[in-house]
């Protein structure tokens, strides 16, 4: 959770503040032995309403090594992808990140919100965030991980920041967690969402030709609310509806629902 310190730093100045911003950053570098570099760099932060999209880009190029980043950032949904594609006969390093630094000048896609807890008594939301990534990590010259971190900052409710859904190495993966905020109407909380990337390849002496790493998180970080108990307002207006199932995932409660269909004639004949 190292890259939530700059972060937190920011939002002490101005926790429960009825503000809401998004971010998006994307570094891409190539290196060469002869030393030949090239890196690019892009970042911007914006106040912002519900609807909006914030997108920032990144690609590096040295003869054939290359790398690339991509992160978009809406309230309730943060996507990245990162790739490094190194030739290694003569070249150094290749990454792309939007990540994972010390003073966190590289967080990929990211939205600050502050949340009212609404209705009477006992008012209890749960926030609820999933990752789904493919990483390509083929062997032990690349690397490739993707992280969604959610947080949630209060002088009166208190802060939660639990571990980070992590995806690292190769493989598809899909993972999930949840926050419960519990406290009474008019109360407050601050909720911080970032996801972060990284694809690396590095050169090794006596290896020769193309290796390449990516980390392909455009199938998305999400993040939705639901209340037990009360309601809720933000700042941006954002009312963090659970997301539409993904084309595979309806195609999958398709075929089950036509299986049992299925399985309920043949029962009748």
């Amino acid at each position: 959770m190292r890259y939530f310190g700059f972060t937190v730093a920011l939002l002490a100045l101005a926790s429960v503040s009825n503000a809401q911003f998004l971010r998006a950053s994307s570094f891409a570098s190539v290196s060469s032995a002869d030393g030949n570099n090239f890196q690019t760099n892009e970042q911007a932060w914006m106040m912002a309403a519900a609807g909006t999209s914030l997108n920032r880009s990144a690609n590096a190029l040295v003869t054939t090594s290359r790398s690339g980043t991509s992160f978009t950032s809406e309230f309730g949904t943060l996507k990245g992808s990162t790739y490094a594609s190194l030739n290694t006969t003569g070249t150094g390093f290749a990454s792309s990140r939007g990540l994972f630094d010390s003073f966190n000048s590289f967080v990929g896609a990211g939205f600050f919100d502050t949340v009212t807890l609404t209705g009477s008594g006992v008012v209890s939301l749960t926030i609820n965030y999933s990752l789904h990534s493919v990483n390509v990590d083929p062997n032990d010259l690349t690397f490739a991980r993707t992280q969604l971190s959610m947080a949630t900052f209060s002088t009166v409710l208190g802060n939660q920041t639990p571990g980070a859904l992590d995806h690292l190495g190769a493989g598809e993966q899909h993972s999930f967690a949840s926050i419960t905020v519990t406290g009474t109407a008019g109360q407050k909380f601050d909720l911080l969402g970032e996801m972060s990337s990284l694809s690396s390849v590095i050169y090794a002496a006596g290896n020769s030709g193309l290796n390449a790493a990516s980390s392909d998180a455009m199938n998305t970080g999400s993040v939705w609310i639901t209340a037990t108990s009360g309601g809720y307002t933000t700042a941006s207006g954002s009312e963090y509806a659970a997301p539409v199932p993904e084309p595979a995932s309806l195609s999958v409660i398709g075929l089950g629902a036509l299986a049992l269909l299925r399985r309920r004639r043949s029962s009748k004949n």
